[in-house]
């Protein structure tokens, strides 16, 4: 693996702190701070210093090592089985984000198209992605992340006439028991997924250190906050509680000079990106997985194949069910995060502190 930018790197957290927000995070949070759910987000931004201080530490065990050699070295008899979790609770995370990608695109653009067409559509280039070497797909990443990024602008930009404080109001509305939920769901589901970074050896990376990613952190899940911002006090609290995508339907009204008409849709395309980009980066995360355990590229090919096409047809077979989804993502989704992803690592880092005592 050659170098890698720390731009490079950095941008995979803007993508994975937002992949959540579409279809996923902000009706969990409605559903569970109401319209004071961005205090929920705030409050989830300074507890996930907690997972986030971890998965540092790790990060700098052992610099020229990733996560899955890191678990090698330290846990000399139950690293397939540790290592395996870490894979697994990453691979069910993707499969839900997919599934909601795939959802979204067949409601507000594809109406009458099959979900088998729409996650063909995403899988191929998702596997021909995942055959390039890290850094050419970090090479993309970045781009990508321009693009987004340009589009987020915009759009805050043009919608900020809009903005109406009022809806905020009443303030304090919500019992802490609610609030305290709402940031546990906010920093289980856009903060712990950055765990897939520690895939990336730290002396890999040019430049890198922790002042670089504090500041990322708290830059990228601040827009974050302010896309949430946006969507309740331009939508207020009644209509992004009812919406399915609201912060789609608040692009609707966002207006641009000229002719061009659904201009929702192309502002949009930043959480296609946001979602797609995550994707790859759990997959990123289980190709290195197998890297580590000595799977040849042959092997790890029809492995990644396999797995498209296993999840294609989950999407094809299953019917796609809202209520189900975010029942599952509010329950066995958020227990399978909390173990594999938060109390692992924590375990991992226990062991490097033992190990340097």
């Amino acid at each position: 693996m050659n170098k890698i930018h720390k731009l490079e790197f950095l941008c995979i957290f803007f993508f994975l702190t937002r992949a959540a927000m579409l279809g996923m995070t902000t009706t969990i949070l409605m559903r569970s701070s109401g319209q004071d759910s961005y205090l929920s987000v705030l409050l989830g931004i300074i507890i996930g210093l907690i997972p986030l201080a971890i998965y540092l530490y790790i990060l700098n065990y052992k610099p020229d090592f990733n996560i899955f050699e890191k678990v090698k070295y330290l846990f000399k008899k139950s690293n397939i089985l540790i290592n395996s979790l870490l894979v697994s609770a990453t691979l069910v995370f993707a499969s839900t984000l997919f599934i909601s990608l795939c959802d979204f695109v067949n409601n507000q653009y594809l109406y009458e198209t099959p979900l088998f067409i729409i996650s063909l559509v995403f899988i191929v280039p998702l596997i021909y992605t995942l055959t390039k070497k890290t850094e050419v797909i970090l090479h993309s990443n970045l781009v990508l992340f321009f693009i987004s990024s340009i589009l987020i602008l915009i759009a805050f930009v043009t919608l900020f006439p809009q903005i109406n404080i009022d809806n905020l109001k009443p303030f304090f509305d919500v019992e802490p028991n609610g609030l305290l939920k709402g940031a546990l769901y906010f920093a289980s589901y856009n903060i712990l997924s950055l765990v897939v970074v520690l895939a990336i050896p730290k002396n890999k990376v040019s430049g890198l250190n922790n002042k670089n990613i504090v500041i990322t952190y708290f830059i990228s899940l601040l827009i974050v906050f302010g896309i949430l911002i946006n969507t309740l006090t331009i939508l207020g609290p009644n209509l992004t509680a009812i919406f399915d995508y609201p912060s789609f339907y608040v692009l609707k009204r966002a207006e641009l000079p000229g002719f061009i008409e659904r201009i929702e849709g192309i502002y949009s395309i930043h959480w296609i990106l946001d979602i797609y980009v995550s994707i790859l980066m759990f997959g990123l995360f289980f190709k290195e997985f197998l890297n580590s355990y000595g799977f040849n590229e042959r092997v790890k090919k029809k492995v990644i194949i396999i797995l498209g096409i296993l999840i294609i047809g989950i999407c094809s077979l299953v019917t796609i069910n809202r209520n189900s989804m975010l029942e599952f993502a509010s329950n066995s989704l958020l227990i399978i995060i909390l173990i594999c992803l938060l109390f692992i690592p924590l375990l991992i880092s226990i062991k490097i502190k033992k190990s340097n005592d």
